[in-house]
């Protein structure tokens, strides 16, 4: 990818290709009467790759007519604080955020996993430097989010590196400008920003989330009351999602067209996008979700730990119906 490829001002991992999404569907659940009962299931969605599946089931015609509203934001803090302030009942989230909220004492709950990143989030080097030792004293661009934090740490025990052993530089989202106007050595960055910096820039990777299997994930959480008000609209949602992954794998040259008028992008690069994150299907989700969920779980205690130690986490972690598999369909579609 280039710089002419497309513009890139604006994109982040969790604001990927600033979209311009099709008109909000809104709709409403029929067949209740009680007035809390007529309101729709709200599912707060930003434009990151891995969500997009449930855009494409909505323009396949996979979601319910009715009890659904899909509601458009900018970027991943967007999603999270209209989930917290209750202006939605759902939200895709990363695992991090989900326990964000929960030590903030709201009740969600995990009941899909979108994404896995497998190599989508990078630790990037200036050619000098040649092994994760070699960052001892050095300068490293880390963006200001607990995913930032995550990585940073595991970077940094990889290398035997403790935080006083480099200079942490904060830096804002569009990570290509930050690097060159940052003076930094190194960078934790994600596509597209990777790819840019590897090809421009003349960066290489020296570690990767492929070095921390199902830590760094995308998932759908919802508020735990509001699962079991809105059971078939959240099993629906989840559903569509993986008759959309179905159809992406099945007709992948087809389903690239209807992507590509999305993101804003050619055909043939879609495939690119999607190139380094693992897309779980409704069997591997139930793996992740089923009690006792040891991946998750080990997951969640994995990155809670880093959050304390960080100062992020105010109290114990806590994984009551935390992870929920009970309104994945029962087979796949």
């Amino acid at each position: 990818m280039s710089t002419t490829d497309c513009d890139i001002s604006g994109w982040t991992r969790r604001d990927f290709l600033k979209l311009a999404l099709n008109t909000i569907v809104l709709y409403s659940m029929a067949g209740f009467t009680a007035c809390g009962q007529n309101k729709p299931l709200r599912v707060a969605i930003h434009p990151w790759i891995g969500y997009q599946f449930i855009f494409l089931a909505q323009q396949k015609g996979f979601l319910p007519s009715k009890g659904l509203e899909l509601v458009e934001t900018t970027i991943l803090s967007d999603s999270a604080k209209a989930l917290a302030e209750g202006r939605v009942d759902a939200a895709a989230l990363t695992l991090d955020e989900v326990l964000n909220l929960r030590d903030q004492g709201i009740a969600i709950s995990v009941v899909l996993v979108f994404d896995v990143s497998a190599g989508a989030d990078a630790l990037l080097t200036a050619p000098d430097i040649q092994t994760l030792f070699a960052l001892k004293g050095k300068r490293i661009g880390v963006e200001n989010s607990t995913l930032g934090t995550v990585m940073l740490s595991k970077a940094l025990e990889a290398a035997s590196l403790q935080r006083s052993d480099v200079i942490v530089v904060p830096m804002e989202e569009n990570h290509f400008d930050a690097w060159h106007q940052g003076q930094m050595d190194a960078v934790l960055t994600y596509e597209p920003y990777m790819s840019l910096l590897e090809k421009n820039s003349g960066l290489h990777r020296i570690f990767d989330s492929r070095s921390l299997p199902d830590l760094i994930l995308d998932v759908l959480a919802v508020r735990t009351e509001a699962a079991k008000q809105h059971e078939y609209a959240l099993q629906k949602l989840i559903a569509g999602h993986f008759q959309a992954l179905d159809a992406w794998r099945k007709n992948p040259i087809d389903t690239a067209y209807l992507f590509a008028s999305r993101l804003g992008t050619s055909p043939d690069k879609v495939r690119y996008l999607f190139s380094e994150l693992n897309l779980p299907d409704a069997e591997k989700n139930r793996k992740y979700l089923s009690a006792p969920a040891n991946d998750m779980t080990r997951s969640a205690l994995e990155i809670g730990e880093i959050m304390q130690q960080e100062g992020l986490m105010e109290h114990p972690l806590n994984l009551d119906r935390m992870f929920l598999a009970e309104y994945l369909p029962r087979n796949d579609p």
